[in-house]
Order: structure tokens, then C-alpha cells, then sequence
């Protein structure tokens, strides 16, 4: 038998799940509510302070989204979405955590609401007042409105002027003036009646450029887009923030793409007539054609109708004489020049259009005309020379004019031609046509441009002489490699330059949608209502009075395509599929976004398979702005290249690169120094499975990600090795595989704290904590712990080094949602302490007068049993889970984790709760009503006594009257083991039942499920009605001098500090509220080990343990023997209280720095020793040493 010791030398790595023979001396078996930190050693966690009632309610702890908005360390918001599975009615809040937009960290930040543009409304002439109705307008001072009416607007208003909003009288009464001046409203409208008729007021929201004005329907209906099927979840909402824009989207919906009217155009040609020849037949063939079913030419049959125009030029041969001598018959040179051939072809008539000169030459035959003379040729036909006239041949013209096409059916032809100009403009607003032009001489003449067709070559554009307005923005397709396509692109005449463009609009190919009628030819934009929609940072008049930053919630204008068609310029891959008609289903919409993020200056999605980048520094623009070449600044989008398929579920710039996660792979893509459509590309970078429900997180050199793993999740950190540019993933619960239960809901960390937080979906009452530390690239922390609330969490989010968490504040419905903070870096309330460590109270709450000096929540919270006792619900009961019933509440009572009570005929024992299920309700038994004598009758023995806690149900919508779901009923009597009568309230009144319903009704016992330490032996089995007496935590009062004071003290020490017991004079003390909560830290086994091997034979009998400490108030220390679980045997529990009276100052307290001795006497391997702290004093451990008899049988060598 051997004295030996043994030294743990930190508790920063937290706990493992290893045999204790493998673990590290630094880890624990348990740690709950602490923080392993490198410096500091284990702490206690920093508590939760108070931000702010969000005034949202929640149903099921799954149903509010939180993203934090952070410009500067002054300013930072947190925006809160709750969701619906219902009517699509989701809330938006924003929360002021700084106080830099409002004045008050806390407050809630206004936010523009555009959910209507325009209200029906009445007037109060005695007052000027306008009153919008139903709901609120929701305007701001400065607003321009315009006013309508379907009979007479009020005398003092008129329907042709803008009016700007002057005063808010109410959420839905303003007044208005008819001028503004430096954004102040003038004179208010004075108004001296009524009218008559309905009255509508309409909001000019016109936000900029770039943000469309929205009716917020649309927003609505985007971010409440979800049903029963398709329940909300805050993981199927995403957000990036760029400077002022925030970007919220809605994983599950379906982008779907829009057609736009801005660039229809009527089926159309030009006819450029070029050379004007003697000789020639100038031919011009119309012909209209049928659609197809996309608004397209369909020229696989026969044309619908074709119409003709010839024109024939002269010989150019002078003529002999006719008749009389003084008439002859001469050539006429101005039936050449093409703009009078294209006017005979228009007009379908001949001769000049305007009088010309030619020149007739001596031996002409013409009697008088003189050698090299000039005479005049008249539109008439003549030509006047010497005092005769000859007769002009001008042509023939065959055919239909040009100017009298004739229709097919109720379409309409419209022909323009200018006098004088070369060019004829020819249109049908219903059928396609085709212009084919031939002029018997090698048809190099005439050019005919097809607005449907192709043209071989820019340069057979003509450069001026469209004739206007008719062949304003006539749009060509210049063709290139025949059998692609790829390289054809689209010009646009705009007035004296062609320019390149959209393909254009044509009539038909209207396809109904669920949402929108699109042109299947037309497809060039997206349905805004189901792309990302914008928060946005504004500034301006909100109350009227004072001007201050709000926000504005809006969709957004996300461009559309400018130039090209669907084959050049096609659809970005989340909105690129083909529409059928009739449709497939409501959209034909084919994908979803699954993440929304922000890198080098482009702000990105991933879709399917595809990630896809805006234009650089054009966040709003995911279109090419040419078709001629791929610029740098381009769009883009590119698929991931793997051999088998890839979702991509999220994407983390990393690195200057960007990661993105599939569900069974991680891919980088990457680029050179300028990121380009030409210079990306994608890599598989490491093949991990990923648990996609859950974004990833990056951490400086890392990025964590989870992964499933059975019933439980783990997590892996994706590292980047710089000396072998290679890319792995390491697993960092390897120690710990089964300490996060279920399914990881969400992840957040804080890089400069070196803190990962995880929410599970198994206990939303907890955070599972990762605490890491690296030196260079060895890894000096690894450290798994658990952090314990009393309140359900929803969501939770980093801000630097401060953690903002929801909470979900009761277990039934509509509970309100309260939203806190953990700052886990410097503790705002240093000034309780010389030593500067702040008070450990979880919803911690800062009063004092003049400030905040009441709780702004209510202390009820945590006194919710109307008595201090329940009962075991069911016989048999043993293990560490056990349920209860008679839960005599006022509210929807469940212990809170962390609460003690005491059992009846067990003495000695106090057990604590360390997990907590929601009330749930139990089905007893079907019954009936008796409307006479208000007794239920249950269908079998319903077991109940009274006092206990029941709730009905009903398979139809109809109780018996007097009942009502969601209400706890007391057992008020038990006639018979099949009868009782109820009441709301306990030894209250008899529930009045006046009829018996409709359908089949059910009765529940009210039960929760806990889960204790110590658990219950199998051999001491708890039974039905087993009477359990909870302690009750209370809200706790500390003064700065700390001090604790009673909640009936506090306005006393609020008003003068008087009641102070060790006052020192200040007569407006602080004081700190806030709820305590429990440490917990459990030692490992311990051993003996030779060359960092464990000794396992023989017998270590512990004698004693020394805890060292730092700046620590108080804890104890419990030494409990196995058996572990059985009632008969004692633990030896030891308190350490280390404050002590300080000399410097009286009144102020100290912390004491030691080390804390307890006895333990007991084999290493039968004895538990666990740390545990109430109070709100801190608490820090450093290092831990023991001493021990070690007996062994045998001498090692």
C-alpha cells in the first residue's frame, strides 16, 4: 500500500465519453452551465441578460426565424420572422440591441409596412382628418398620396394633384397638405365636406433604381409561404446582409419567371430598296402565316394568305413617234430613282412622285429638243420641253399596293412609307409574316428585313431612313454560326443608331399560370413574388416629429433580359425551366434557392446543382448585358462537375474562396486574382456527409458542419492545410459521439471567443457548447459542454463575442417570445464586485431610478404552482425519468430544469430536475356529457382523484357546451370510478354543462415528464400519487454593494438606499435582478497511470480532493458513494462560501482565491465527485489534485 497523489493539471477540455481510462486528465464527466476557458479556467457561464419582449408569440418553439444585422459596433439589430403553417400572415420585427437607431437598446425599430397601396376612406371635414379603414395605413409624414373616388371627392381634395401626408393623427388618421417644402408638409388641406361615392387614398411608394414598390402581399405571401404539409421551420429562411440591404429567402419556394410587355412589337419588316435599274422587275411578296403555340412563325405548312406588288421599270430605249408629231414617247429617268419606285409599289400607282429633270440629247427623234438641252418631267406624266409635250414611259405596276394589303381575319396591316426616302415599314399586330423581295436581276436591289428572321450580316442594316414613328425600336436578328445559334444576337433602331437588344415580343403564346399570365416568347424576368425579398435601411419622418433610421421591407426589381433571347441569353439556372401548356402544375417552376450569401462583390445563390453570381457590383442583376462577348463583370453560373448528383444545400465564403456543401460532398470554387465567367471553376474539395437541414458555419481557418450519425449528430471542422493544399474535414466529437441528441437545428459562433453553439431538436432547453482554442496549427482546446435554460430556445445568433438567444417563454400556445443576450467577453455589470466579475443571474435585468426600475417581465413566471406539490403519475416508477400529474398551476406548469424538491417518506434526499418535457396530455378515456347534472361519464374507470389536472378533446368542433379545448379542468368530485365533475379552478364551481355535443369527446390527465438526479433505484420503486414538494426558484435582487435584498425591498433601495444593511451612502443604488441558475461539473474517474498508461489492477482509494479556485463566491462539492442510485446511502456534501469582508471599503465584497479540501474516502471507481453552484456569486476552477492509498497485488517492472 502506497500514499500516492495525482494532479488534474486544467478543466478546459470539458467532458468526454471516452472510458475514463482514455480520456485526458482535463476532461470531465459532466459540465453544465460552465465555460472552459484557456486563461480563466472553468467558469461559470456568463448569464442571459434581458433585450427585449419581441411582443411575437410562439406555438412550438419552431416557428421564429432571428438574423442579426451588425454596420458597426454601435449599431446592430436583431430581425425577427415568425412563420405560419397557417393564413400566410408572418410577422417582421426588428430589435434596436445597440440603441443606435431609437435611443434605447431593446426597442423595436420601425419597419416599413407596404402592405397596401391603397385604403377606401372618409373624411372629417370639422377636423381635416382622413380616415383609412379597416386596418392601418402605416404612412409616414412626407408620404405622396393621390386621391380617387367613384362619385365626388371630398370638396378640399381633388383626383389630379399629389398631396403629401402632414400629420399622423393614428395608425389610420392622418391629414394631408398640397405642398412640401425641404420635406415639410405645408398648409394643412383644408376639407368642407364629404363627397359621395367610395373614396380611395393611394401611397406613392416609388423607392429607388433598384427596389421596385411593393405590395406586400406579395412579401406576405413569400416569407408565410408555408402549410401543414410544409410547416415552418426557421432553418427553411436564410438571410445575408450586404452594407444597408438585407436579403431574407424562403428555401421552399419556387422561382418563377415573368414575362414583361415593355418590348412587344406588332409582326413586322422592313423593305430597303437599295439600286433603282432600268429593266427590272421589282417584286415585292407578303406573306402571313400562322402561330404556334409559343406566339412563334409556324411556316411548316402552307402560308395563310399571300399578297403580291410588281413594279416594272422602263427599257431605257427612247420610243418612236405616236400620232401626231407633237407628242412622243421618251424613257422617264425618274422611274429609277428607287424612292419612286418604292412609292409606285406603295401607292400601287405610276409616275414620278415629285416633278424631275432630265436630259434629252440632240437626235433623240423628239422634234424641237435642242442638243444636250434640260427640260422638266411632272408627276403628271408629261414632259414639257420647247412649248410640246411628250408622253413619259414611267412603268407598270402590277398587284396589290402595298398600302392596301388585305387582312386574313380581324387582323389589321399597317404600311409606312415617307415620300422621298428608301425604306417602307410593313406591320401585322396578329399574324406573323414574311416579306420576300426579287427584282429579276440577281436581286441584289431590294433587301427585305424580317423582324422574325434573320439577317446574314450587321452591315446589311440600313443606316438611316427608317421611317418614323411606325420603325421606331424595329428590332433585327443578326444571325452567326447557322447551326447553333449561340452567336446571334439582336439589334434595336433607336432614332439614328442601331444598338443591341432584347429579342422581341410578339403577340400570342399566353400561357395562365396560378400566378401570372406569361408569353411563352416574352420569358425574360422573374415572378418578384417569388424571388428574395429586401429590408432595407431608410431615414425620415416616422412619428411625425422626429427623424430617425426605420427600414423598409419590399420585393425587389431584379432586372430583367435586356438583350439576347432564351438560347443566348437564357434564364439563370434557379429560374431556367421550359412552361407548358396547359401547365404541369401551378408554375411549372422546376427549382428552389437553397442559400443566399454575398462574395467578392457579387451577391449569390445556389440552385440544384448550380451556384450562381450576380454581376459584379450589380447585386440585383443576374442577366448578360451582351451577347457579343463574356465581359469580366459578367454573370455567373456554373454546375458543379461530379459523377454523381449534388444538391447544393449551402454556400460559405471561405478563404477568398467559396465552399459549398451537397449532402454527401463539399466543393471550392475558386479562381484567379479577379473572380470571371472564364477564370471559375469547381472542385470537389473533401467527400464528408452533411446534415443539410443546418448551414454550416465559418470559424477563421475553419468551417463546421454537422453531420448524422443514428440518433445523434456530430460535427466536423472543414480546414483548408496550407503546406499540402489539401482539404480535410476533421471530426471534432470523435470523443463525444453521442452528446448532441437528434438532429442539429442550428449553429452559431463567435471566432473571437472561439465558441460554437449548437440547438439540437431533442431538448430546446439547452445549448450544446463547443469551446476550442489552436496555437498556430496545434489545437491546444477541445472542450464539449452543455449550457441549461429554463426556457425553450428558438434561435440563437453571434454578434462578436455576444451571443443573442430566443426564448420561447411557456409550454402552451401563442407563449410570448423574449429575446437575450450572453456577452461572453466583458460582463456590463463589473461594477457589483471590486474584482470586477459580474453577477450571475440568467434574464438579468439592469434597475435603478431614473432608468429602468421595474422588471419587464413578470416574476410569476416562476412562481407557477398554486401550491408547492404534484404528484407521481403512474405506478412503478424508477430510473432517472419519471412522470407527474396534478399540476395545479396557473399557468402550463413544467419544473424547470435545475429546480430541487423532496419526495414524500424519502428523507434526507434532495433530487434536482436536469431535463423537462412539455406538458402533455394523457387520454384517459372517452366520455359523455349529462346537460341536467353536469356529470362526465367516462367509457371505462377513469382512475382519477380530486384536485387532479384533466383537459377535453373532441373528434368534431363541437363539445359539449361549457367545455372548451386548450383549458385545464380540477377533478372538483368522483361519484364512481366512472363519473366526475369538473371545475376551472381548484374547490371552485361546478362547470355549468348546458348540452352534450357532437361527436366523440376524449378526457386527459395533464402529465409532464422530467428527468432527475438522482434517479430512483429499481428496488425502491415510486408509486401513483407519490406527493413531491418542489422548491420554488425565485427572482433574485443583488445591490452594486452585493448585497441581497427581497423583491419587497427593492423600491425602497431603488428610492434612497436605506435599507441597505451596509450602505455606503449612495442614494441611487443599482441593482440586479435576474434568476439563478446551477453549475455543475462532474470529475472523471480517476487513475494511475505509468507512461501515459492507465493502471488498472489493484485498488486506488481516494482520500482526498483539493479544487483550486479563482475569484470564486461560493459552490459545493458532493461525494456520492455507489451504489449510485439508491436512497439509503448519504452524500457528502461540502460548501465552500468564500466571500469575506473586505477592509477598503465597508460593504463591498471580495472573492477569495484558494483551494477547497474535501474528503472523499472511497474507491476512485465507486465514487462520483461533482462541482455544483447556485448562486450568483462566479465561480472559476483552475486545477484539481488528489491523494490516495494505492494497493496492488503485484510489483509492476
Amino acid at each position: 500500500m502506497a500514499l500516492i497523489s495525482g494532479t488534474i493539471p486544467s478543466l478546459i477540455n470539458g467532458i468526454s465519453q471516452q472510458p475514463a481510462t482514455l480520456r485526458l486528465p482535463t476532461q470531465g464527466e459532466i459540465q453544465e452551465n460552465g465555460l472552459s476557458h484557456i486563461a480563466r479556467g472553468l467558469e461559470k457561464r456568463p448569464c442571459t441578460e434581458h433585450v427585449a419582449d419581441t411582443g411575437t408569440t410562439s406555438n412550438n418553439s419552431n416557428d421564429v426565424f432571428i438574423h442579426t444585422i451588425r454596420r458597426s459596433e454601435d449599431e446592430a439589430y436583431a430581425l425577427i420572422v415568425k412563420g405560419t403553417d397557417k393564413t400566410p400572415e408572418p410577422s417582421v420585427k426588428m430589435i434596436d440591441l445597440t440603441g443606435y437607431a431609437t435611443g434605447t437598446a431593446g426597442s423595436e425599430v420601425y419597419i416599413r409596412n407596404n402592405d397596401s397601396t391603397s385604403f377606401t376612406f372618409v373624411v372629417s371635414p370639422g377636423t381635416d382628418q382622413i380616415n383609412t379603414t379597416p386596418t392601418n395605413n402605416n404612412f409616414l409624414v412626407g408620404d405622396e398620396v393621390t386621391f380617387s373616388s367613384t362619385a365626388t371627392i371630398p370638396p378640399g381634395l381633388n383626383t389630379s394633384s399629389t398631396f403629401y401626408v402632414k400629420t399622423l393623427v393614428s395608425g389610420t388618421s392622418f391629414t394631408v397638405s398640397a405642398t412640401i417644402s425641404d420635406g415639410v408638409p405645408g398648409t394643412t388641406a383644408d376639407i368642407t365636406g364629404t363627397g359621395s361615392g367610395t373614396h380611395t387614398v393611394s401611397l406613392d411608394i416609388t423607392q429607388s433604381n433598384v427596389l421596385s414598390s411593393t405590395s406586400n402581399t406579395d412579401v406576405r405571401n413569400y416569407l408565410g409561404n408555408f402549410v401543414s404539409t410544409n410547416p415552418f421551420e426557421p432553418s427553411k429562411l436564410s438571410a445575408t446582409t450586404i452594407a444597408d440591404f438585407t436579403f431574407l429567402l424562403n428555401k421552399t419556394v419556387y422561382v418563377e419567371q415573368a414575362s414583361t410587355d415593355a418590348d412587344d412589337r406588332d409582326y413586322e419588316a422592313l423593305i430597303y430598296f437599295k439600286i433603282g435599274d432600268f429593266g427590272a422587275d421589282y417584286k415585292v411578296e407578303v406573306k402571313t402565316w400562322p402561330v404556334d403555340a409559343d406566339g412563334e412563325p409556324d411556316m411548316s405548312g402552307d402560308a395563310l394568305k399571300t399578297q403580291s406588288a410588281t413594279f416594272t421599270t422602263p427599257d431605257n430605249k427612247t420610243k418612236s413617234r405616236s400620232g401626231d408629231e407633237n407628242t412622243e414617247s421618251i424613257n422617264n429617268q425618274a422611274a429609277v430613282i428607287v424612292s419612286n419606285i418604292a412609292w409606285n409599289l406603295y401607292d400601287g400607282t405610276v409616275g414620278g412622285k415629285t416633278d424631275e429633270v432630265i436630259l434629252l440629247k440632240a437626235g433623240s427623234g423628239i422634234t424641237g429638243v435642242a442638243e444636250d438641252d434640260a427640260y422638266v418631267a411632272t408627276a403628271g406624266g408629261t414632259v414639257l420641253y420647247g412649248g410640246t409635250t411628250g408622253v413619259i414611259d414611267e412603268g407598270t405596276f402590277t398587284g396589290t399596293a402595298l398600302k392596301s394589303l388585305a387582312t386574313y381575319d380581324d387582323d389589321v396591316f399597317t404600311t409606312k412609307y415617307n415620300a422621298g426616302e428608301s425604306i417602307m415599314h410593313i406591320s401585322n399586330n396578329k399574324y406573323p409574316i414574311t416579306v420576300e423581295v426579287t427584282d429579276g436581276k440577281g436581286d441584289a436591289y431590294m433587301r427585305a428585313i424580317n423582324g422574325s428572321d434573320e439577317v446574314a450580316q450587321f452591315g446589311y442594316l440600313p443606316g438611316s431612313g427608317l421611317p418614323s414613328p411606325n420603325a421606331d425600336n424595329f428590332v433585327a436578328k443578326i444571325s452567326g454560326d447557322k447551326s447553333t445559334g449561340q452567336d446571334d444576337y439582336y439589334v434595336k433602331w433607336e432614332g439614328n443608331v442601331w444598338k443591341e437588344t432584347i429579342k422581341p415580343v410578339y403577340p400570342g403564346g399566353s400561357i395562365t399560370h396560378a400566378h401570372a399570365t406569361v408569353k411563352k416568347n416574352a420569358r425574360t424576368s422573374f415572378n418578384a413574388a417569388t424571388m428574395p425579398v429586401n429590408l432595407y435601411k431608410a431615414f425620415g419622418t416616422v412619428d411625425g416629429t422626429t427623424d430617425q433610421i426605420y427600414y423598409i421591407l419590399s420585393t425587389v426589381d431584379w432586372g430583367s433580359r435586356t438583350v439576347g433571347d432564351l438560347n443566348t441569353n437564357p434564364f439563370p439556372s434557379f429560374a431556367n425551366y421550359e412552361l407548358s401548356d396547359p401547365p404541369v402544375d401551378a408554375t411549372d417552376a422546376t427549382y428552389t434557392i437553397n442559400d443566399i450569401f454575398f462574395h467578392r462583390n457579387r451577391l449569390g445563390f445556389v440552385s440544384d446543382e448550380n451556384v450562381i453570381l450576380s454581376e459584379a457590383g450589380e447585386y440585383f442583376n443576374f442577366w448578360h448585358n451582351t451577347v457579343l462577348s463574356v465581359l469580366d463583370t459578367a454573370v455567373i453560373d456554373v454546375a458543379v462537375s461530379n459523377n454523381q448528383v449534388a444538391i447544393l444545400k449551402s454556400a460559405i465564403p471561405f478563404q477568398e474562396n467559396l465552399v459549398l456543401f451537397s449532402d454527401l460532398q463539399q466543393f471550392k470554387l475558386t479562381a484567379d486574382s479577379f473572380l470571371t465567367p472564364t477564370s471559375v471553376t469547381v472542385d470537389v474539395a473533401t467527400n464528408f456527409e452533411t446534415s443539410t437541414d443546418t448551414k454550416p458555419v465559418p470559424a477563421g481557418k475553419t468551417i463546421f458542419f454537422p453531420f448524422q450519425r443514428g440518433a445523434y449528430s456530430g460535427i466536423r471542422e472543414y480546414f483548408i492545410d496550407v503546406a499540402s493544399e489539401t482539404n480535410d474535414a476533421n471530426e471534432v466529437t470523435a470523443h463525444v459521439p453521442e452528446y448532441i441528441e437528434g438532429t442539429v437545428k442550428k449553429m452559431a459562433v463567435s471566432s473571437n471567443e472561439e465558441v460554437l453553439l449548437i440547438l439540437s431538436d431533442t431538448d430546446r432547453r439547452e445549448l450544446i457548447v463547443y469551446k476550442y482554442y489552436y496555437n498556430d496549427k496545434e489545437k491546444l482546446q477541445s472542450a464539449w459542454s452543455k449550457w441549461k435554460f429554463d426556457a425553450e430556445i428558438i434561435d440563437v445568433e453571434f454578434i462578436g463575442s455576444i451571443a443573442f438567444i430566443l426564448f420561447r417563454r411557456g409550454d402552451g400556445t401563442n407563449d410570448p417570445v423574449y429575446l437575450e443576450k450572453i456577452n461572453l467577453s466583458v460582463d456590463s455589470a463589473t461594477a457589483i464586485l471590486d474584482d470586477q466579475i459580474g453577477v450571475r443571474l440568467d434574464r438579468r435585468v439592469k434597475l435603478q431610478t431614473g432608468g429602468t426600475s421595474s422588471l419587464p417581465y413578470s416574476d410569476a413566471d416562476y412562481d407557477k404552482l398554486t401550491t408547492t406539490t404534484v404528484q407521481v403519475s403512474g405506478s412503478n416508477q424508477f430510473g432517472s425519468n419519471l412522470k407527474l400529474k396534478n399540476l395545479n398551476t396557473t399557468g402550463n406548469f413544467a419544473p424547470r430544469i435545475g429546480q430541487t424538491f423532496s419526495a414524500s417518506g424519502v428523507s434526507g434526499i434532495k433530487y434536482k430536475v436536469i431535463g423537462t418535457e412539455a406538458v402533455a396530455n394523457d387520454p384517459i378515456s372517452t366520455f359523455t356529457a349529462n346537460a341536467s347534472t353536469e356529470v362526465i361519464t367516462t367509457s371505462v374507470a377513469h382512475g382519477l382523484v380530486n384536485d387532479d389536472t384533466v383537459t377535453v378533446t373532441t373528434s368534431a368542433s363541437d363539445l359539449p357546451a361549457g367545455l372548451a379545448v386548450d383549458t385545464t379542468y380540477y377533478v372538483l368530485t368522483t361519484p364512481a370510478v366512472n363519473t366526475l365533475t369538473l371545475s376551472t379552478a381548484k374547490d371552485g364551481s361546478v362547470v355549468n354543462i348546458t348540452d352534450t355535443g357532437t361527436g366523440t369527446h376524449t378526457l386527459n390527465l395533464r402529465t409532464c415528464t422530467i428527468k432527475i438526479t438522482p434517479s430512483i433505484s429499481e428496488s425502491a420503486k415510486w408509486d401513483d400519487g407519490k406527493i413531491l414538494t418542489f422548491d420554488e426558484r425565485e427572482v433574485e435582487y443583488i445591490v452594486e454593494t452585493g448585497e441581497k435584498i427581497s423583491s419587497t425591498q427593492l423600491a425602497g433601495v431603488l428610492a434612497n438606499g436605506t435599507q441597505l444593511s451596509n450602505s455606503r451612502g449612495n442614494g441611487n443604488p443599482v441593482v440586479y435582478a435576474g434568476v439563478p441558475y446551477d453549475f455543475r461539473y462532474q470529475f472523471s474517474q480517476q487513475f494511475v497511470k505509468s507512461n501515459d498508461n492507465s493502471i488498472n489492477s489493484g485498488r486506488l482509494q481516494l482520500r482526498n480532493f483539493e479544487i483550486s479556485y479563482d475569484k470564486t463566491g461560493a459552490f459545493t462539492v458532493e461525494v456520492s458513494p455507489r451504489p449510485f442510485d439508491a436512497l439509503y446511502r448519504d452524500v457528502n456534501t461540502r460548501e465552500f462560501t468564500g466571500i469575506i469582508v473586505g477592509t477598503s471599503l465597508l460593504g463591498k465584497k471580495e472573492l477569495e482565491t484558494g483551494v477547497f479540501r474535501v474528503p472523499v474516502y472511497c474507491n476512485s471507481k465507486d465514487v462520483k465527485i461533482t462541482v455544483n453552484s447556485t448562486s450568483w456569486y462566479p465561480l472559476a476552477l483552475q486545477s484539481a489534485d488528489w491523494e490516495a492509498l494505492q494497493v496492488l497485488r503485484n510489483q509492476r517492472v
